[in-house]
């Protein structure tokens, strides 16, 4: 088999035109695998975010309180109100004898001129 410089052109042209496709191939292989791992990356740091924020939730979630001490407050805060109804009545009963009091003093110091 003798290669004449025709043969040899041909084969070196073949062979640039393969080169030069498998090239594009790569290029655009690698560039959709660059933009595929932007997007994954940014997905992932918005992923990170999510549960940073979720963490922070759930913190606050374990510090609120729940529905039966809500209720033990409730009735605790009605307790209070309740002793809160008895010490008015019982000072107005205090200020009512202190305003009698006061009137006799007055009323005494009157009779004595």
């Amino acid at each position: 088999m003798s290669w004449d410089q025709e043969t040899v052109r041909t084969a070196i042209a073949f062979a640039s035109m393969i080169g030069a496709l498998a090239a594009a191939v790569y290029s655009w292989w690698a560039a959709r695998n660059k933009s595929t791992r932007a997007a994954i990356d940014q997905v992932r740091e918005r992923v990170e975010e999510t549960e940073t924020r979720l963490q922070s939730v759930e913190t606050d979630l374990r510090h609120m309180p729940t529905q039966s001490d809500i209720k033990d407050l409730a009735s605790q805060i009605a307790g209070v109100r309740a002793d809160m109804k008895e010490i008015s009545g019982t000072l107005q009963g205090v200020g009512r004898a202190v305003d009698l009091m006061n009137q006799y003093l007055l009323d005494a110091g009157r009779s004595r001129e």
